[in-house]
């Protein structure tokens, strides 16, 4: 007889439950907007605050030049004589939120929405991870919503920092895939285990994913791995989450492999900049801004490497959820804390100095105090789990009531309420601290007008010489080619193409003979007899007319006789050149581009095509085939879903 009413629940709750989450998902979308929401105006004079943005987003301007003329991004001409785009260490140009944005809007507004996409994935990400753990609508909401105002991300835009902070929302996003994948063995799950951990590589920087490979994955292998993955051959699917991940991150892979070996870094062996261990933890509870611009408790007066503030509450309930979570949750417990403790150990520098004595190219790690971001995502699966416990406790008290079910409900709610309102209070607290962070500064006008100063008929070298790093969009918007501009690694054995202008913001320089021009602040020397390109003849040197882009470079040159054509820009594997049309051999052995130049007046073309650039992007799009056949792979032999995790 009651088939029928049973049945019609059943329909309701199967069409009740993907609503419920689908909801979840747009208020922990409009949560971050919310708290993003200076980057919604869409102005490219209004910057995202933060003194190191304009270095963080110098590469995105590879994208500017694709719009222009394709090809030619695949070569950075922007600084430091050039150098192969896609062999980037530090930006994250090649990640889709970054991508996308800038195509379409430009490279300031279109960080601004990477920023908030960033926001976005970070929240999601711990959605994800606490409905994996099977935590409830409250836990879930409460924790990712800590997430999107945690001082792991807020913290890194007092610096500027874009590529520090979608690296920690790409690595967060790796946790609830892989967790799904040992809990229940999908092929689906490994799909977007390996999207996921392809999108980390390309989201740049590196400190974020060495300290993930250090970090999370051996807690993960030592607290989730079981013998029976090899006998149920749950390893494969393991194999080809990695496979889609190198396929996914091979457009940066390919060239780096192929480029690496040019590339120096500055190192520091003893990693001094890290705070030590037994603080790092207070960082999650110290509210107070003016601690971190202090030397207090052994660190260094930089904010953003020690900021990771989430409060008390969910610190509390991740205690609360390491002792009380449910006995077949003990394993992922043991992982999370497992993850927060490696975590801590690396961002403290302690593990990297053991490590550093096998592996010297580690000391490349210069500030691994960046890394213990790392431990908010675990952490705060620990708070859902605690959160989880306390709620389920609560309603444990009401069950045995003899009530209607809406009484039951609303009773349950009342009993829920105080911890609510503890939430709602910790979010407030945390939201009031990271508020300030996530805001937008005017652009300067002196920049812009020394950037106007600079500009040359042909694609001369110029310079800044100015402490503030702003000046490197300005620049770039007006096709300068910045000749020392700062970048955190570089080519080994090259030197820096001279400048012909220079704008400096040295008082000193106001007394130099090169003055032709006051900018105030800026006084601008110039130095013509540094050309881009010359034709050198026996006893003479002949000016060229030269124009770039990226990697195409269009030279106009006349000589009375025959001489070496030489243009100030890196050569190196993928450049060509054509004489008036006709392929033509590049001198080697010199760090310049050079060419025999006939005498007469020619045309010539050197367009830097590699091969790394077309192999990578075709691996990266067989690695997302390859995801997508993986997620449709029909699974067998799966009774149960569920994997053991006791």
């Amino acid at each position: 007889m009651n088939s029928g009413p049973t049945r019609r629940t059943h329909k309701i709750d199967a069409f009740l439950l993907p609503l419920s989450l689908l909801i979840e998902i747009v208020l922990v979308i409009l949560w971050a907007c919310w708290v993003g929401r200076a980057y919604l105006v869409l102005d490219p004079t209004r910057w995202p605050s933060g003194g190191e943005f304009a270095l963080t987003v110098q590469t995105h301007f590879n994208w500017i030049n694709f719009k222009t003329c394709g090809p030619c991004m695949f070569w950075n001409g922007f600084s430091r004589g050039g150098a192969p785009a896609f062999a980037e260490l530090q930006g994250s140009f090649l990640h889709p939120v970054v991508a996308v944005p800038t195509l379409l809007l430009g490279v300031v507004d279109g960080a601004k929405i990477a920023l908030l996409l960033s926001l976005i994935m970070a929240g999601l990400a711990q959605w994800w991870l606490a409905k994996t753990i099977g935590a409830g609508r409250w836990s879930r909401l409460f924790t990712a919503a800590t997430a999107v105002i945690g001082g792991h991300l807020a913290g890194k835009m007092q610096l500027g920092a874009v590529g520090l902070v979608i690296s920690t929302a790409a690595c967060s996003l790796v946790l609830a895939p892989a967790l799904e994948l040992a809990l229940h063995q999908r092929w689906r799950s490994a799909s977007w285990l390996g999207i996921a951990l392809g999108l980390t590589v390309l989201a740049g920087q590196g400190y974020l994913q060495i300290g993930m490979l250090l970090c999370y994955v051996p807690a993960f292998l030592i607290c989730l791995a079981r013998r029976e993955w090899w006998r149920q051959h749950l390893w494969r699917k393991f194999a080809a989450a990695g496979g889609i991940a190198v396929l996914v991150a091979a457009v940066l892979l390919v060239p780096l492999l192929h480029f690496g070996g040019n590339i120096s870094k500055q190192l520091d062996f003893s990693f001094g900049s890290a705070q030590s261990l037994q603080y790092q933890p207070l960082n999650l509870v110290i509210h107070d801004y003016g601690f971190y611009l202090n030397t207090s408790l052994e660190k260094l007066s930089l904010p953003n490497l020690n900021i990771n503030y989430i409060g008390w509450l969910p610190v509390l309930l991740a205690i609360v959820g390491t002792f009380l979570a449910p006995r077949e949750k003990r394993r992922i417990v043991l992982f999370f804390v497992s993850a927060i403790g490696l975590t801590w150990l690396a961002s403290s520098g302690w593990l990297f100095r053991f490590l550093v004595l096998l592996f010297p190219v580690l000391a490349g790690v210069r500030f691994p105090s960046f890394i213990a971001g790392l431990v908010i995502p675990p952490l705060l699966g620990l708070a859902a789990l605690g959160s989880e416990a306390v709620l389920q406790f609560l309603r444990s008290q009401v069950s045995p009531w003899s009530l209607p079910r809406i009484w039951r409900l609303l009773a349950q709610f009342v009993i829920w309420l105080p911890v609510l309102v503890l939430m709602f209070f910790s979010l407030q607290d945390g939201y009031d601290f990271s508020e300030s962070f996530w805001q937008t500064e005017p652009e300067s006008p002196a920049l812009q007008s020394a950037a106007l100063a600079l500009k040359t008929k042909t694609s001369e070298w110029v310079d800044f010489i100015d402490p503030n790093l702003n000046f490197m969009i300005p620049a770039a918007e007006n096709g300068l080619k910045l000749s020392s501009a700062f970048r955190t690694w570089n080519w080994k054995d090259v030197t820096l193409p001279p400048a012909q202008l220079v704008a400096s913001a040295d008082p000193v320089a106001e007394d130099n003979p090169a003055l032709s021009l006051r900018l105030p602040p800026y006084a601008i020397l110039a130095y013509p007899q540094n050309e881009y390109a010359t034709v050198t003849t026996a006893g003479t040197v002949n000016k060229c007319e030269a124009q770039a882009v990226g990697g195409n470079i269009d030279v106009v040159c006349a000589a009375a006789s025959a001489g070496l054509l030489t243009v100030q820009e890196n050569s190196g594997q993928g450049w060509t050149v054509t004489v008036d049309g006709q392929a033509a051999e590049l001198v080697s052995g010199n760090q310049w581009l050079q060419v025999v130049a006939p005498a007469g007046a020619h045309t010539y073309r050197f367009r830097y095509r590699p091969w790394d650039v077309p192999l990578g992007i075709g691996l990266s799009l067989l690695g997302l085939v390859l995801a997508g056949v993986v997620a449709s792979k029909k699974e067998k032999n799966m009774t149960d879903r569920q994997f053991p995790v006791k």
